[in-house]
């Protein structure tokens, strides 16, 4: 690996990713889009911006930002210019920021790469379209967890007192287990009853509380905790840094969140803002994105799942069909309520 984090095989392929189909001529210009901050950005920078860049002749001006943050400032300008011209976003996010109307309707001509999106990652509004996928499983260090967790209910063993790491709700990670563990306990997404019930029962050895799948992530690093559940994609990087930390699959299947990303109303650059979402939907930055250190699942359905992606999946149906998806729909109206109980019941 290289220092900036870059294996030698993603600057090859990184290389190697065009041509794209130029249906945007080149012309001198820039289209502005955000990135989750942290490793995400570093790939968006390094495989979609560098294959827009050789496909269009413009470039992209990457802005690491969080998916609600960026929400809340296409609003604030929704009467003028759009501080982006496109956005990628969590799926709750997405979903509630349809009532907003602040996303373009997607001219297919414009992004080829749609027709070979995966069935279960196409955007039945038309208004956008999920460019990547992502796995929780059960984080845990390999030296002192001596055999691999196998479930969810593995964190509330007695062993582990004083050992788990969780997330809190205002991240999408905090609230999927959440949503997880309410319905493994005989919880419904009308009633999380179940799953605050259990998440009391787990207090006892919670160690400690992170903001977000990073700073959980560097609790490993700390050694303040043994076990926990995060993303792969927030994983893997460390492994790939010598951080004795691994990645296991609960026997109740991973939770598979999707990430969106849509083109906003009133941007200048139409075309290069569909020419940067072709881009990221491009069979060659998919499978690059799909290397470590990043890890993230395409939706491609014309990219294999390579070595570093093949042992959590085999393909794109396998991800869909034996994980388990947060129905964000439902759970959306009732967050801001399950993040006051939480703080309340659970992050005191």
């Amino acid at each position: 690996m290289t220092r900036n984090g870059l294996t030698r095989r993603s600057v090859l392929t990184a290389a190697a990713l065009l041509p794209l189909t130029r249906f945007a001529s080149a012309q001198s210009g820039q289209v502005v889009a955000t990135a989750f901050p942290g490793p995400y950005e570093e790939a968006a920078r390094r495989l979609p911006g560098v294959a827009f860049a050789k496909a269009t002749g413009a470039q992209a001006l990457i802005q690491p930002v969080l998916a609600q943050e960026a929400m809340g400032r296409v609003l604030a300008a929704k009467s003028g210019k759009p501080p982006y011209d496109v956005v990628i976003l969590d799926e709750a996010t997405y979903l509630k920021s349809l009532k907003d109307d602040v996303f373009e309707k997607i001219d297919p001509a414009k992004v080829p790469n749609l027709q070979d999106i995966a069935s279960g990652f196409g955007d039945e509004r038309g208004v956008g379209a999920f460019v990547a996928a992502h796995v929780i499983g059960i984080a845990y260090n390999p030296t002192t967890v001596k055999e691999a967790p196998t479930s969810w209910e593995d964190l509330w063993k007695p062993e582990y007192k004083g050992r788990v790491g969780i997330t809190n709700l205002n991240s999408g990670l905090g609230t999927a287990f959440l949503a997880e563990i309410n319905r493994l306990r005989g919880g419904s997404v009308e009633n999380f009853d179940r799953g605050f019930a259990a998440m009391k029962e787990l207090l006892p050895n919670i160690a400690a509380i992170a903001a977000n799948p990073g700073a959980l992530a560097t609790l490993f690093q700390q050694g303040e905790i043994d076990i926990a559940f995060n993303f792969l994609s927030a994983v893997e990087p460390l492994r790939q840094r010598g951080v004795d930390i691994a990645f296991a699959r609960p026997k109740e299947g991973y939770i598979l969140l999707r990430n969106s990303m849509h083109i906003i109303k009133g941007t200048t650059v139409p075309d290069l803002a569909a020419a940067y979402l072709n881009a990221n939907l491009d069979p060659a930055v998919q499978a690059a994105m799909g290397q470590n250190p990043y890890v993230v699942f395409p939706t491609n359905r014309k990219v294999p799942f390579g070595p570093d992606l093949s042992p959590y999946a085999k393909d794109q149906d396998d991800l869909v069909k034996n994980n388990v998806i947060t129905d964000w729909a439902a759970i959306n109206p009732q967050r801001p309520g399950l993040i006051e109980r939480f703080n309340r019941e659970i992050h005191q």
